[in-house]
């Protein structure tokens, strides 16, 4: 987290340091960053020494869908589709005439 694209590079190019003494390297195919600001400024790639980083509009992290304007509507429409598909698989169970209301 930065709160300037400069901030950012200085804190990214401290864990490409850090993470190079201790032996580890960052995927850069797997690494991106994300922009939140209400303005809509656009910029590419993240340049830092030999690496370059795609910059996303959203991104899923633990399940959440988390977008550039960080609102909760896409999270709550993706959420309410999944529960339509889940309750309409299993109408037809509902509706079975081999299950007992107290089985149900």
């Amino acid at each position: 987290m930065a709160e300037d694209e400069e901030n950012l590079k200085n804190t990214t190019k401290n864990l490409l340091e850090n993470g190079k003494k201790i032996g580890l390297t960052i995927n850069e195919d797997k690494t991106k960053y994300m922009v939140i600001t209400r303005n809509n400024s656009r910029s590419g790639h993240l340049d830092i020494d030999d690496y370059k980083f795609e910059r996303v509009d959203n991104f899923k992290k633990l399940g959440v869908d988390i977008n550039k304007e960080a609102n909760s509507h896409n999270e709550i429409n993706i959420r309410l589709a999944a529960a339509n598909r889940c309750y309409f698989g299993l109408v037809p169970l509902f509706k079975s005439k081999f299950f007992h209301e107290n089985q149900k």
